[in-house]
């Protein structure tokens, strides 16, 4: 719920005040943002493959602690 208000409040502001904005500090805002995003998307890398045998063992796994209860 909390990342869905953040997301609605975000969407919200950028509506309400973009249009305000001078349109060379709306394009700065928008490369700062940009050039974030890519950082942080870029700092790990997800290896999907990495992720496969969690697809078997979780159901084990909680068989093991549903037996075990």
């Amino acid at each position: 719920m909390l990342n869905v208000v953040a997301i609605a409040a975000g969407a919200s502001v950028g509506t309400l005040l973009g249009g305000r904005l001078p349109e060379r500090l709306r394009d700065t805002v928008v490369a700062a943002l940009g050039l974030f995003t890519l950082r942080l998307l870029g700092l790990a890398r997800i290896r999907v493959a990495n992720l496969l045998p969690a697809v078997l063992l979780a159901p084990l796994a909680t068989g093991l602690v549903a037996a075990a209860r």
